[in-house]
């Protein structure tokens, strides 16, 4: 009876662990990704014009940003709750540390959010706030 008792119990426990992991992506459509973003600096006469990058993403790879590209950089605390993914990167590059705290959320083929970014460095500190949007524009080349 115990025994019987420990596999149901164990069972319930994979199933329950299967359902959320199912459940751990966001619904986003694979392929290719155009992503359009635009920084807002406080203090700036002007707009920073927008940026167009193409990026593939997947539920394996969903944020968003080419930084994690860049050298020094790592993705630290990433988390998905139903569609929404959140961030923090962190860089330190030519003596420049820069955090990047960020949050979208999909809609299958197309996602919105924003990020803010605190840069340090021989000029002191700069605070930034950045604007995503992306849509689904077919399928990967890669």
């Amino acid at each position: 009876m115990i025994h019987i008792a420990r596999s149901i119990a164990v069972l319930t426990a994979v199933l329950l662990f299967s359902a959320s992991a199912v459940h751990a992506a966001p619904d986003i459509v694979p392929g290719m990704w155009e992503i359009t973003t635009q920084v807002n600096m406080p203090g700036m006469p002007m707009a920073m014009p927008k940026n167009t990058m193409k990026r593939c993403l997947d539920s394996k790879d969903v944020v968003p940003t080419t930084s994690t590209e860049q050298e020094g950089c790592t993705v630290k605390d990433m988390k998905v709750s139903g569609n929404t993914v959140t961030w923090t990167i962190h860089c330190e590059t030519q003596g420049m540390v820069s955090t990047s705290k960020g949050s979208v959320t999909y809609r299958g083929t197309s996602f919105s959010g924003t990020a803010t970014i605190t840069m340090t460095g021989e000029m002191g500190a700069q605070n930034m706030t950045q604007t995503m949007e992306g849509k689904r524009i077919g399928k990967c080349t890669q």
